[in-house]
């Protein structure tokens, strides 16, 4: 504490900004701690669910290819492409893999297995998409190109987790009231 008080005694405007700097570098580290990780979470987030797509949209074209023309070995050649290419089949299903793997390969066209394939690839592409749909209303939703309109939709959105942060601040003081009552009352 004495370098404290040399810094106060020799000048109070160095003072406060000695303390306004220490702050602001606080802010500045706790902002990049928090923010960093989900930043890269969602980048990777968005790269993995647009290749997916664009994958599973291969597979399900050359697949209703192969559906309207079994005797076309065209289509089939295509899909093995697609499998072979290792960093693409990373990014289906097993189920989807062998299933595509085994139309691919073999020379008659099982159309049971070529449907159900296209069923699974579909159910699969309309689970992503839904979530894109609900990623673009929520952004939509608090984002506005008129600034006035702007500040009231996050000042919305921050009262929204002002709102669920007292919610579990205060069930948290519950619990934490009901773990001391039960511990009193068992001593």
């Amino acid at each position: 504490m004495d370098i404290v008080t040399k810094i106060q005694e020799s000048s109070p405007e160095l003072t406060t900004l000695v303390f306004s700097s220490i702050i602001v570098f606080i802010t500045w580290l706790i902002k990049t701690l928090i923010e960093k990780p989900i930043e890269n979470s969602r980048n990777t987030f968005v790269k993995y669910f647009e290749k997916r797509v664009q994958i599973l949209s291969e597979l399900n074209a050359n697949l209703h290819f192969i559906a309207y023309f079994p005797l076309n070995t065209e289509f089939k050649e295509n899909l093995q492409k697609i499998l072979l290419d290792g960093l693409k089949s990373a990014y289906i299903s097993k189920e989807i893999f062998d299933n595509t793997t085994r139309i691919a390969i073999d020379e008659t066209t099982n159309e049971e297995l070529t449907l159900k394939t296209i069923k699974r690839i579909e159910n699969e592409l309309e689970a992503l998409v839904s979530k894109i749909r609900q990623e673009n209303e929520f952004y939509y939703k608090y984002t506005d190109i008129r600034p006035v309109n702007r500040i009231f939709k996050v000042l919305m959105l921050f009262l929204m987790y002002l709102v669920a942060a007292t919610i579990i601040f205060s069930l948290l003081l519950l619990i934490g009231y009901l773990v001391q009552k039960i511990v009193t009352a068992n001593n």
